[in-house]
């Protein structure tokens, strides 16, 4: 099939594969290319994650610091600390933006922030509960304070009275008082567990040492004023009452569930960065593996290529210097006269076949033209075979052997010659056997001589012979033929 294309389409051909060659080679490039690009948008996709988690995180330690020193002093500064950082984490674009909908990092990302939607959530209730005990702690620091200088106006009153289990009762009462109101201050400055107790078992104290004082007389002035603050200590109980109620339930919120929920916030965040840094660390080693792949198959696939675009060439300049090369071996041949060959490629319709037809036009005319000089040839050969054979037998009946013959055969065209000689002869001897009898003049009217003479005559003209008629009538001294005729 490849004997029947033509030069252009051979050369053509060798373009043609390099030409595909260099697209494949193209495509892998392209394709590197995007393999190259997609692996840095997972880097930057990678480094995005990290960057969003690392701000998370950041943020959720922000609002926890401030919860914390919230808890230790609650104030608004501090609450205002904790609301804003929640609020920049809720409105932080990033997180969204890093993890990509459906996957594991943004479904746990998405835990992540409900999670810290409930801490902020239960920061709020705290915050709420504290601020409302504040409100009231801050009343009952006011009417423990009343209170306390109501009785030191009654003691130092009743000092002066003369009433000693009236002094007695008030005095008892005032210590009393003091060591609940010392309590209660403490309680009230650090909210210090221990004190919260202490200060409500001194305030049961006290209400019970009210009631010898209101038992132990005195002007009425002083009944009221000391009824009064009877009366008051129910409500400043229950005042305490509440006010611890609401700081044990912030304080029991903050210990169980505040701070369980920023721990386990951090906790899983914590997971959330080891398992991007894992993902990153792994995607780090797939780069790498690609670059040093890329580095190597590169390069062999250029070594690849051109090594493919060489051979397709020598394929292509192969068929085309084989046949020109063998062209070049027939004409060689052909100029030394070598015919045997015969000439391949005639049957093709394009240059090398009308080359090929050409050189074989040549060779059919050698053939031919040696044909023809072979035959010549032959026929001379035969025609000197015949002229060296009659000159000899000739010679012979010129010298009056009328005996002779010619025995070998010649080639057909001439074997008639042969045959008219040895008749020739043959009648010649008879007619000279017929002169010598007596009588032989009157049988035969013409000598032997002559008919011998007219038949030889006859064939050597046959023959092509040179010499004339008078030639062979001489005598044996002249009998020589002048030469041969070519």
């Amino acid at each position: 099939m490849l004997a029947r294309w033509s030069v252009g389409w051979r050369i053509n051909s060798g373009f043609v594969v390099l030409a595909v060659l260099i697209i494949g080679l193209s495509v892998a490039a392209v394709r590197a290319v995007d393999n190259l690009r997609s692996n840095i948008a997972t880097s930057g996709q990678i480094a995005a994650q990290q960057t969003a988690a690392d701000r998370v995180i950041w943020q959720v330690q922000a609002a926890e610091r401030a919860a914390r020193a919230y808890g230790a002093a609650p104030n608004d500064t501090m609450a205002q600390a904790v609301a804003d950082s929640l609020a920049a984490l809720r409105a932080d674009p990033a997180p969204s933006a890093a993890f990509a909908p459906g996957t594991a990092a943004r479904t746990e990302i998405d835990a992540v922030l409900a999670l810290a939607q409930d801490y902020g959530t239960t920061f709020t209730q705290i915050r709420d509960l504290r601020a409302a005990a504040t409100s009231s702690g801050i009343a009952l620091q006011d009417k423990a304070q009343d209170m306390q200088d109501a009785l030191r106006s009654i003691t130092n009153s009743v000092n002066t009275s003369g009433r000693p289990p009236l002094v007695q009762a008030a005095q008892t009462a005032m210590q009393s008082f003091d060591t609940a109101k010392q309590h209660l201050d403490s309680y009230l400055a650090a909210r210090n567990g221990d004190d919260g107790p202490a200060a409500r078992a001194a305030l049961d104290g006290f209400d019970r040492a009210m009631t010898p004082l209101t038992q132990a007389g005195g002007g009425a002035y002083t009944q009221t004023r000391i009824a009064q603050i009877a009366g008051a200590v129910p409500a400043l109980i229950g005042d305490f009452d509440r006010y611890a109620a609401s700081m044990t339930q912030a304080d029991r919120l903050e210990n169980t569930v505040l701070a369980p929920l920023g721990q386990m916030v951090l906790d899983r965040l914590d997971t959330l960065v080891r398992q991007i840094a894992q993902t990153g660390q792994a995607h780090d080693d797939a780069s790498a593996r690609l670059l040093s792949d890329m580095r190597r198959i590169i390069p062999m696939m250029g070594l690849v290529t051109a090594l493919l675009a060489l051979l397709a060439g020598y394929l292509a300049t192969r068929g085309i210097t084989h046949a020109i090369t063998a062209f070049v071996d027939t004409t060689d041949r052909l100029a030394a006269g070598d015919t045997a060959t015969a000439v391949t490629g005639g049957d093709a319709d394009h240059a090398l076949g009308r080359l090929a037809r050409g050189l074989a036009a040549i060779r059919a005319a050698q053939i031919a033209q040696a044909n023809a000089a072979a035959a010549q040839h032959a026929q001379q050969r035969d025609q000197e075979q015949v002229i060296d054979a009659l000159q000899s037998q000739l010679a012979r009946v010129a010298a009056g052997d009328l005996t002779a013959q010619i025995d070998q055969p010649f080639a057909p065209a001439h074997d008639s010659l042969r045959q008219d000689f040895n008749r020739a002869t043959d009648d010649a001897a008879r007619a000279g056997r017929a002169h010598r009898r007596p009588g032989g003049a009157d049988r035969c009217a013409n000598p032997p001589g002559d008919i011998g003479h007219r038949g030889l005559v006859t064939a050597h003209r046959k023959a092509g012979g040179g010499a004339g008629p008078d030639q062979y009538r001489a005598g044996p001294a002249d009998s020589k033929p002048a030469g041969r005729r070519r």
